[in-house]
């Protein structure tokens, strides 16, 4: 799969409560290009349809609709950063616009101290 920093895809995440059964969801690419033309792993950022009542600075709102191919409004939390082989990645589902990728960048640069 040829990835692009700013996709949107489907994993089964490499964590769970219950080792057997990892949850399959969707996640951000923010790894750069280069490394992800290259590269056998990605890194992505957690994305989840449980929006809390108030968000962190490392949250970022992604809407629900053709562009970046989420059912649900959902959040991208740069709070869970991760690298995953692209073996895990099940499908490409769309794209975060670039608005929105500053956004993902700003709450990046916060979860990281950068």
């Amino acid at each position: 799969m040829n990835l692009k920093r700013g996709d949107l895809v489907v994993l089964k995440f490499p964590f769970s409560n219950q080792q057997e059964k990892a949850k399959v969801r969707p996640a951000l690419v923010v790894q750069n290009d280069i490394g992800n033309r290259y590269s056998a792993n990605t890194i992505v950022i957690m994305v989840t349809s449980s929006i809390p009542k108030n968000l962190y600075p490392i949250q970022v709102l992604l809407p629900a609709d053709p562009v970046t191919g989420l059912d649900k409004p959902s959040i991208a939390d740069a709070g869970v950063i991760f690298t995953v082989s692209k073996e895990r990645i099940q499908k490409y589902i769309g794209n975060c616009p670039s608005d929105l990728m500053r956004k993902i960048d700003e709450a990046l640069r916060i979860s990281l101290n950068l």
